[in-house]
């Protein structure tokens, strides 16, 4: 830990950093706005005060609405846009030589994942939905920024060291399952999901099989993981179906089969639910030249 205290200890010095921040305002995208693709060696970190806008990296595109907020690691090329709704944006941008100099190690990546993650390049975007006290930091560290009042540098610092600690407690729960914590049955769900998600699913089947009841194998799975498996399975399929859309022969009707839905009507409805657009969109975004 003593890494990590000095760390914290020294936020609170004043540093010779000239600029807090490349970027603190907020921001608003008007209807059927583009901009990119471009990427900077600044830390993005946004958050989505109302509307829904779009980001394209590489061959994927990730929706955001109202209370999500937008990661973006360094020097990761990206192309933002709107579509039939404005936007806006609390926008901060900034570099990590406002902090002081760290070194990746273990204890760094079991106490600041999030920081271990911009030092070793292993991760370009996070989407992180409707957590207040992030987005709360986010907005004090841009009226500090703005207002510059009294110490606002040393405040702002805590802000940002504050968001490092929220931040890597959401990564510790999105990206690393404890699997001592997830029993023989929830894994063997997640097996079988994993393994079945472009046929039929029978949940109640299976329940049997593994000698419990499904009301047991439901909730105790949403008890370990957050969701049913339900909600896992259709998510699961819809991340497939994002992998298809990058073979331009195949047609949606094509990608909603193959990914596990009974219908393309279905599938359209539930991509719309959990991307935020309907695939014929996706598919016109994602290879859309700019």
């Amino acid at each position: 830990m003593n890494q990590i205290n000095n760390y914290i200890k020294q936020i609170f010095e004043k540093g010779k950093v000239q600029n807090l921040a490349e970027i603190f305002e907020v921001k608003h995208y008007q209807k059927n706005f583009t901009f990119g693709p471009h990427s900077h060696e600044n830390i993005e970190i946004n958050y989505v005060r109302s509307g829904k806008c779009y980001l394209k990296i590489d061959e994927k595109i990730v929706s955001f609405q109202k209370g999500d907020c937008m990661i973006l690691y360094p020097h990761t090329a990206h192309y933002f846009f709107t579509t039939k709704e404005k936007a806006v944006l609390v926008q901060l941008e900034f570099k990590l030589d406002i902090f002081p100099q760290m070194f990746p190690n273990p204890e760094l990546k079991h106490q600041l994942s999030f920081l271990y993650q911009l030092l070793t390049h292993s991760q370009r975007l996070i989407k992180i939905r409707n957590n207040n006290e992030m987005n709360r930091l986010v907005n004090k560290a841009v009226r500090e920024l703005n207002d510059k009042k009294v110490n606002f540098d040393v405040l702002t610092r805590l802000y940002l060291a504050e968001l490092f600690i929220l931040i890597s407690r959401e990564l510790d729960n999105q990206l690393h399952f404890d699997n001592n914590q997830i029993d023989e049955h929830t894994q063997a769900t997640i097996q079988y999901i994993h393994s079945n998600f472009n046929q039929s699913v029978q949940l109640e089947k299976f329940a049997k099989e593994l000698g419990v009841s499904s009301r047991y194998l439901r909730s105790n799975f949403k008890k370990k993981i957050g969701v049913s498996p339900v909600a896992y399975l259709i998510e699961y399929r819809i991340n497939k179906a994002l992998e298809l859309f990058r073979d331009q022969s195949l047609t949606i009707k094509e990608i909603a089969f193959d990914s596990g839905f009974v219908s393309q009507q279905y599938f359209s409805k539930k991509f719309k639910e959990y991307v935020g657009i309907t695939p014929f969109e996706y598919r016109n975004n994602l290879f859309r030249k700019v």
